[in-house]
């Protein structure tokens, strides 16, 4: 095997390291990928010249112990070229998600990677973050700290947004002389207006490139028919404003929403050990007031995203009294019950098997799942998300998977959990405030 200088290009993009069997070792980005992945390597000035460097490769001697050893390793080296270090940097953060290299992990010296966060307030903030909390809004994690914060910088000379300052405190604070804040801080811009700017900082995280500039041209065609001085004022510099973020973003293809949420299910399959990555997740929950009106919810996501019309909601029939154990188990019952060799390949067209089910609990949801799955001899992945300690519960395994804040796969499954919740409560108070207004409990299939 032979690598040859002149093969490497000299743009942004992304490298991979690989083993002999074409597993990922380690993947990195580069504003210059020629220059990043020789400086791994030892090279004579022939090799340098363009002869080749043949396999297996020999490790710079002035790189750390544990690349060297990383190099001793590799049989492969490919990459991808980009248009731009941004997007480098996004599509790095998308391959160490998806393929959780083995290095990735041993060089990151116990270090929690940069996320970016935007607050949920009324005026939301644009911070970065190694920490993952349940509020606000999450984008990475990034592995390259300075690219993102550089990142934001270009942002945000596009879009102005807070990230100390008090809404309407009545004192400008230092970033508005800067012209980095809109102006919040003395109640220049109202909650809407300001809500309207960071959605399309969502929108650049998000890959939604088309949907800046269209929003931005909607703005533009609403204030040309006006004539007064300060709208024309405004049009100019929205028109300014359009014509440089075109440029920008033109040099900046960001990671698609699609291949963020395919590599937190491929995450999630390694994770949990699944054969497949889980294209079809179920989740369930039960809601009720000691045992009266009691409801559950069986929600479905596909390929990593919510899909409403395949959520169904049960009204519980045999269990009197408050045991949601019960109530769970009779749900799971009836749902999988329905695969019966007569009516399995009519069920099978609106009702498809999942690939894995999550179940809002702990250890006595999960007892309580295995029954029906060992009655109906199912074998379905399962597992139950514990809400205290963010605790996955695993068949046949005693203790509880215990994953990072930061996990991505973490947060599908606590996506899939909270969404059964909302769905068995909001239908368990449509009970209650039909009862209360003396209405007839609708009826339902399940």
């Amino acid at each position: 095997m032979k690598l040859a200088l002149k093969e490497l290009p000299t743009s942004p993009g992304v490298y991979f390291f690989k083993n002999a069997r074409g597993h990922m070792l380690y993947v990195g980005k580069a504003a210059n990928l020629r220059s990043r992945v020789y400086s791994y390597l030892r090279t004579n000035p022939a090799e340098r010249d363009g002869a080749g460097l043949r396999f297996p490769f020999q490790p710079n001697p002035n790189l750390p112990l544990i690349k060297q050893r990383l190099i001793k390793e590799t049989s492969i080296i490919d990459w991808e070229e980009t248009l731009s270090e941004i997007e480098a940097l996004l599509r790095e953060s998308h391959y160490i998600k998806k393929y959780q290299p083995r290095f990735n992990v041993l060089l990151r010296d116990d270090k929690t990677f940069l996320s970016v966060k935007i607050t949920n307030e009324e005026y939301p903030r644009v911070i970065t973050t190694r920490k993952i909390e349940k509020d606000g809004t999450y984008y990475g994690p990034f592995t390259d700290a300075r690219a993102v914060k550089e990142t934001l910088k270009i942002l945000r000379r596009f879009f102005p947004y807070r990230t100390t300052c008090l809404p309407n405190s009545g004192r400008a604070c230092l970033y508005y002389h800067l012209m980095l804040c809109p102006g919040v801080c003395i109640g220049k811009m109202s909650a809407q207006e300001y809500q309207r700017q960071i959605r399309h900082i969502k929108n650049f995280f998000e890959g939604k490139r088309k949907k800046i500039i269209s929003r931005l041209k909607q703005e533009l065609k609403k204030l040309r028919p006006q004539d007064d001085e300060q709208s024309l004022r405004q049009a100019e510099k929205l028109e300014f404003k359009i014509k440089n973020l075109e440029k920008v973003l033109a040099m900046s293809r960001v990671l698609s929403f699609g291949e963020k949420v395919e590599g937190d299910i491929i995450e999630l399959a390694k994770v949990l050990n699944l054969q497949e990555p889980p294209h079809r997740i179920e989740g369930y929950d039960v809601s009720n007031i000691v045992g009266i009106l009691a409801t559950a919810s069986m929600v479905v996501f596909a390929d990593g995203v919510a899909n409403k019309d395949q959520y169904r909601k049960f009204k519980i029939k045999t269990v009197r009294g408050a045991n949601d154990v019960a109530m769970l188990k009779e749900v799971l019952h009836r749902r999988f019950g329905r695969h019966t060799a007569t009516s399995y390949q009519l069920l099978a067209n609106s009702w498809p098997l999942p690939d894995l089910v999550v179940i809002d609990g702990g250890r006595p949801q999960l007892g309580a799942a295995m029954e029906v799955w060992q009655e109906f001899g199912l074998k379905i992945p399962l597992v139950s998300l514990a809400k205290r300690y963010e605790e996955i519960f695993i068949p046949n395994q005693l203790n509880p998977l215990v994953l990072p804040r930061t996990s991505p796969a973490l947060h599908l499954l606590q996506a899939v959990r909270d969404e059964a919740h909302r769905f068995a409560v909001s239908y368990h108070k449509l009970l209650r405030r039909q009862k209360l207004l003396g209405k007839k409990r609708p009826r339902t299939r399940w």
